[in-house]
């Protein structure tokens, strides 16, 4: 996954991306009191990017990474 393209492209490797990027929405939002993510230091993911960049200017203590 290289990251979302500017628009849908219909690459095989763009409909995983999406398809990903759905199953880590789903994730996020089945989640009732608390939500822990974690990631392996050396890898980088566009997804947790992203939600760290929400969730910078949120106050509570279960946003923080």
């Amino acid at each position: 996954s290289t990251g979302p393209a500017s628009a849908w492209d219909g690459t095989e490797e763009h409909k995983n991306y999406m398809e990903e990027r759905r199953l880590f929405y789903v994730a996020i939002t089945r989640a009732r009191h608390t939500l822990r993510v974690f990631r392996i230091a050396q890898c980088k993911s566009s997804f947790v990017t992203e939600l760290e960049r929400i969730t910078q200017n949120t106050k509570r203590p279960s946003a923080m990474f």
